[in-house]
């Protein structure tokens, strides 16, 4: 599956597409299939650095 990583906190540049295995559900969970999703504001923030800077980057 393709997945888009943010690889550091900056613009445009840190993000990075990759390939990663397709996952599997393990015992009680669910595998949902996303076939469209969105990018809001505090998803630009926390990119940029400038919120949820507590956090480490995912």
């Amino acid at each position: 599956m393709r997945a888009v990583v943010m690889t550091a906190t900056g613009g445009r540049e840190v993000l990075e597409q990759i390939e990663r295995p397709e996952p599997v559900a393990g015992p009680g969970e669910a595998l949902v299939e996303i076939a469209v999703a969105g990018v809001n504001f505090m998803d630009i923030g926390v990119r940029q650095g400038i919120a949820w800077t507590d956090m480490p980057n995912p």
